[in-house]
């Protein structure tokens, strides 16, 4: 994956899409979720949001 999103054809191609690819290990990944996860959670949890 992180080769084909690093080939120029497949990037202009997302681009034209309004995606931005962001080539990445399974490691940093894994690191990203779980950064938004507690990120949006405190967000969530300061807005007051419910799960119906």
């Amino acid at each position: 994956m992180v080769k084909l999103l690093n080939s120029p054809d497949v990037r202009d191609s997302m681009r034209t899409q309004g995606l931005i690819p962001t080539p990445s290990t399974p490691e940093q990944f894994a690191a990203l979720i779980k950064s938004d996860g507690q990120r949006y959670g405190r967000i969530a949890k300061a807005a007051n949001v419910k799960l119906d």
